[in-house]
């Protein structure tokens, strides 16, 4: 140990005589590169501040236009419910004052209500399920939930086939109240539109 110490005695005595100028060169690289770090530090911090100023300057604007469109979905929504509501409550009265439109045909009524329904018919759609999706909100614009009304009448168009069928009657009859509902509303958002874009 003692023969430990003297060695490391020895090394210092010979690093002070290679001079004091390497032990200075030593200490400018140190302090120069601590310098660089701190440097290199400070932009990082920059860069971080300038990144958390622009994150919140677009979750701002997102909130603003979420806003607008939480806005926007609502009056869709309060459209949609009220225009379905037409739907839902038709009765034909070829048909008992009933509305056939209600009733869900799938894999498993389909057997004993229409057993060669999906022979014909590839994508099922009636009033129930567009009811469903309405609550559901899943409609994000009103021409997706008229698709889904447009399905279910080309359904039973396709499926009720011959002039005399009952239901063939009540499905035409529903095409021509959809396309004055359809022409009405969009005839509706177009007015309120035009009042809005002169105010």
């Amino acid at each position: 140990m003692a023969m430990g110490l003297q060695a490391r005695n020895n090394n210092l005595k010979s690093e002070k005589k290679l001079g004091n100028s390497a032990a200075r060169t030593q200490i400018v690289k140190q302090h120069a590169e601590v310098e660089r770090q701190k440097s290199q530090a400070r932009q990082w911090e920059e860069a971080r501040i300038q990144r958390e100023q622009r994150d919140k300057k677009l979750r701002l604007e997102e909130h603003k236009r979420n806003s607008v469109g939480c806005k926007e979905n609502n009056a869709l929504h309060l459209i949609i419910e009220k225009v379905f509501k037409k739907y839902w409550d038709m009765e034909f009265p070829n048909l008992g004052g009933t509305n056939p439109f209600r009733i869900v045909i799938d894999r498993e009524s389909a057997f004993l209500i229409a057993p060669d329904y999906f022979n014909i018919i590839a994508t099922p759609m009636n009033l129930t399920y567009i009811k469903d999706k309405v609550k559901g909100r899943n409609y994000t614009t009103l021409t997706q939930f008229f698709t889904d009304i447009d399905l279910m009448i080309d359904n039973a168009l396709k499926y009720n086939v011959g002039e005399d069928n009952p239901y063939r009657i009540a499905s035409d009859e529903l095409k021509k109240k959809h396309t004055k509902i359809v022409k009405g509303v969009w005839k509706q958002i177009k007015e309120k539109q035009n009042q809005q874009n002169r105010s």
